[in-house]
């Protein structure tokens, strides 16, 4: 009878104590969220040595928007396979202009509005069945083609 006792104490002081903790503001130094609510920014590397293989468009382009903090959308039927490398550091607003560089290089039409940069196809490509694919390593004989889809 003694362990039941305590067992039913122990249980009605957690809950005693739960439900005054449960009623208490939380402290404003121990918060993790900035006073007004909003979240803290995403941590990015201050510079990047992208080094990128056969990596589609769209994956690229989810990149750069992580590294720059800006917001990619890219439009339907765009694709294009990726090899490029750089041989310095670059920052995330300079990976984002080779990023336009490089779109502008496979015909797509790149319109930026504020933070959010919308990637589509140009209207030479549209309704096109091949994929494009870009390369700026030394060895590729063709920097922009084009392959079947």
């Amino acid at each position: 009878m003694f362990e039941y006792g305590t067992k039913l104490a122990t249980a009605v002081v957690a809950t005693a104590l739960a439900c005054v903790a449960w009623g208490q503001e939380p402290s404003s130094t121990n918060r993790f969220i900035a006073p007004d609510d909003t979240p803290p920014a995403p941590r990015t590397p201050s510079k990047v040595a992208p080094d990128l293989r056969d990596i589609d468009f769209s994956s690229f382009a989810r990149i750069v928007g992580q590294v720059s903090g800006r917001t990619l959308v890219v439009g339907a039927g765009v694709c294009a396979l990726i090899n490029a490398t750089w041989d310095h550091e670059l920052t995330g607003e300079q990976f984002y202009q080779e990023f336009v560089s490089i779109a502008h290089a496979l015909g797509f039409i790149v319109v930026e509005q504020d933070s959010v940069t919308t990637i589509s196809l140009g209207k030479d490509r549209k309704g096109a069945s091949a994929c494009g694919s870009y390369s700026n390593r030394a060895s590729a004989s063709e920097s922009v083609s084009a392959r079947p889809r």
